[in-house]
């Protein structure tokens, strides 16, 4: 009877405190609702007896449920202000589920070749369109002006000394070249002007050239090349400086001078194609030289130079002179005679 009554008392504890749950959401710790007359067994206690119910509806017994002691739940607060049946907390040490490392994503290169925009438009040039220059213009018979370069051998430097001959000629002697087989002769009215060939000389032996049929008291300028054929090709081989010289009256010369008493009678060479001669004297042979006669015609060739100083000693020289456009173009100086008057 004892015990009934302490399982009576303890069921009752137990309804009590169960109203407090809610029965939504909270399935584990539901009571089981018992029908009418219908018999439970109390779990967990030992000796358990049948017990029938009193038959009152509502109070459905309920079997109760062993809770631990000491245990700290924490409600779940739902929204209502339900109430729930508080949660069992476990706090246990479990080791973090290692992150898997994603794996890195592999690229993959390939060489996808560019796709062919179609042959480009590039013309075959073939053999390049270089022309034969064939033999440099230095050739005897085409060549006008001087060369001005050569590559295949060393141009050598000639020398060239040009002289006035006779009226109206300019006589060009050079130095002969080893090696040249032709030389060729240019002139020009200016030293930087244009310059045209006047001779070709196919004799490699000849070094002089008179450049004929010039103006007399005009200057004329030149040059001169050698050439030779080297590998099929006419090449300058040897070249001049401009050498220059200004024409004039060709030179006479004094044949003789005679002192006699109070005078000296002169002679000279005759020279054709000038106007006349002018004879200068002087006391000494590097003294001051005094005109004393001039001769208008150019066939004399003799004059005699009165009332002189007896036991005196007198230089004579003389020149010709040819007049171009009403002036005077003089010859060179005759070399110096000296005599004494008796």
């Amino acid at each position: 009877m004892k015990i009934r009554n302490k399982i009576l008392a303890m069921m009752i504890t137990l309804s009590v405190a169960a109203s407090v749950i809610p029965v939504t959401n909270v399935e584990a710790a539901s009571p089981t609702a018992i029908p009418a007359n219908e018999e439970v067994r109390p779990t967990g206690i030992p000796g358990s007896e049948k017990v029938r119910p009193t038959g009152t509806a509502g109070s459905e017994k309920v079997r109760p449920t062993k809770t631990a002691e000491n245990e700290k739940v924490k409600p779940t607060k739902t929204p209502g202000n339900e109430k729930v049946k508080p949660t069992k907390t476990v706090t246990a040490d479990v080791p973090a589920k290692p992150t898997k490392k994603p794996k890195p994503t592999k690229m993959v290169t390939a060489d996808v070749p560019a796709k062919p925009t179609g042959k480009p438009e590039v013309k075959p040039t073939g053999k390049p369109e270089v022309k034969p220059t064939g033999k440099p213009e230095v050739t005897p018979t085409g060549k006008e002006q001087p060369a001005t370069e050569n590559k295949k051998e060393d141009v050598k430097k000639i020398k060239v000394k040009v002289t006035s001959k006779g009226n109206a000629s300019i006589k060009v002697k050079w130095d002969k070249v080893e090696g040249a087989e032709y030389y060729e002769v240019y002139r020009a009215t200016s030293k930087n002007g244009k310059y045209t060939k006047v001779k070709t000389i196919a004799n490699e032996n000849t070094t002089s050239y008179t450049n004929s049929k010039l103006k007399c008291g005009k200057k004329y300028y030149y040059v001169v090349e050698s050439y030779k054929e080297v590998d099929g090709e006419e090449v300058c081989v040897g070249k001049s400086t401009v050498s220059s010289v200004k024409v004039v009256p060709e030179k006479t010369s004094l044949s003789s001078v005679k002192g006699q008493e109070n005078k000296v009678t002169l002679k000279w060479k005759k020279v054709s194609g000038v106007s006349g001669y002018e004879v200068y004297r002087a006391t000494s042979k590097n003294g001051k030289y005094k005109k004393v006669k001039t001769i208008t015609s150019n066939s004399k060739t003799t004059y005699v130079n009165k009332n002189l100083e007896t036991g005196k000693k007198y230089c004579y020289k003389i020149r010709t002179y040819k007049k171009v456009d009403g002036k005077k173009v003089y010859g060179q100086y005759s070399t110096v005679k000296t005599t004494k008057v008796k």
